[in-house]
């Protein structure tokens, strides 16, 4: 039988003890690898990755742009996110994660975004930039 969480790298993750463990795993400097630190973070950091593909879909019919162009459109609202965060000396592996950094660092706005996503109601960064997300999809 397999654990709550897929096996990776020979482990399973069949218990709150070894979910929590694989997720705080990572801490350090008081930096958080993930910025859920909870039994729910993997379920809410995959429903992020959906909210922004949905997102980019529906800022695409909302504004009659093409799917590229409403990518675009939405990681750039993110980056703006991120810059401001810079320009007020906090860093995004602080703010939220290392994870959500090193998304950043590697293009990958939709794991900055389901990082957002996971921690949308406990963040006070997150819930910003969530609701300029949200924003965009107004016509």
């Amino acid at each position: 039988m397999s654990g709550i969480i897929p096996a990776h790298a020979g482990l399973t993750y069949d218990t709150r003890d070894k979910i929590l463990a694989y997720i705080k795993r990572g801490n350090k400097d008081g930096r958080l690898r993930f910025a859920n630190q909870t039994v729910l973070a993997v379920i809410l950091h995959e429903f992020g990755h959906k909210f922004y593909y949905d997102t980019i879909r529906m800022v695409s019919k909302a504004k009659n742009l093409s799917y590229n162009k409403s990518r675009e459109l939405v990681d750039s609202v993110a980056r703006n996110w991120i810059n401001e965060l810079l320009l007020q000396d906090k860093s995004l592996d602080r703010a939220l994660s290392m994870y959500a950094d090193e998304g950043v660092q590697g293009n990958y706005m939709s794991e900055v975004v389901a990082e957002v996503f996971s921690v949308r109601k406990t963040n006070l960064y997150a819930a910003a930039i969530m609701s300029r997300l949200k924003g965009l999809m107004k016509k």
